[in-house]
């Protein structure tokens, strides 16, 4: 694969406000005794249902920037639009999932219970979403077991089913298969792959495994240390859907190669 690095400094105009993220300008300085500032003008967009990953060393603001775009933390300085209003609007009309490191379970509630708890939050009924991604996440005949019954990779499918259950127009995901040794991450990532591409929610991921990030992602968004700023952001032109065989092509390892020297240097 040649080289496709693009540099990004400002949000594009040619953007379909209705269901893209657009990110302009954030800055967020966090106060104190000695103010901290995580994220410096950072621009990027995500167009309607594509994806885009995170990457870059640890403590560079990519978490940050989830909690920002979802309304939970507010930017110092710029702006988050998410389908044409605020993020605090997107958050309340439901249409955000989110799935996290860790599944956080229910430990009370079953595999169907659990992935059902968001829309008995927001009051809805749709068992045959409920069923159709048991089918999609490949936990037919788990359905009544309890969190502690369910190895690692079957929790993280659990909490990927209930993120996706309300049929949310935009997913976050922060390090959702971090926990997991590479073998089963990468089975999951597959899985998740071809799950998303069915349902195509405008999805951000964060991730420190630059080889998820090639494989799940439209474009990656590299950062640089703290204050996290974008040093590149790369489309990823591989064709979908993208198959296993992918994760240990030549190109892809050339590429996943690439985007780690953008930002090795903040590591030294």
């Amino acid at each position: 694969m040649s080289q496709i690095l693009v540099k990004s400094n400002s949000v594009s105009t040619n953007v379909d406000f209705e269901s893209s993220i657009l990110v302009d300008g954030v800055t967020r300085v966090f106060p104190g005794p000695t103010p901290v500032e995580a994220l410096r003008n950072v621009c990027f967009e995500v167009q309607s249902g594509s994806m885009i990953a995170l990457v870059g060393p640890s403590g560079c603001g990519k978490t940050t920037i989830l909690k920002i775009i979802a309304g939970l933390d507010q930017p110092t300085n710029g702006s988050v639009v998410v389908g044409g209003s605020s993020p605090e609007i997107a958050r309340k009309a439901g249409k955000f999932g989110f799935s996290f490191q860790h599944p956080a379970l229910v430990p009370w509630r079953n595999v169907v219970e659990n992935i059902s708890l968001p829309l008995e939050i927001l009051r809805q009924q749709n068992k045959g979403k409920v069923t159709e991604l048991i089918k999609l996440t490949r936990l037919e005949g788990y359905e009544k077991l309890a969190p502690f019954q369910l190895s690692g990779g079957m929790a993280q499918r659990v909490a990927l089913a209930r993120a996706l259950v309300t049929q949310p127009q935009y997913l976050l995901l922060d390090e959702p298969f971090a926990s997991l040794d590479w073998l089963l991450r990468q089975k999951l990532v597959i899985d998740f792959a071809r799950i998303r591409l069915h349902l195509q929610p405008t999805s951000v991921l964060v991730t420190h495994e630059i080889r998820e990030a090639a494989f799940l992602a439209d474009r990656i968004v590299v950062m640089s240390g703290r204050p996290g700023t974008v040093l590149e952001t790369v489309p990823v032109e591989f064709p979908r859907p993208r198959s296993e065989e992918l994760l240990i092509s030549p190109e892809f390892l050339l590429f996943c190669s690439q985007i780690e020297s953008i930002y090795k240097p903040y590591y030294d």
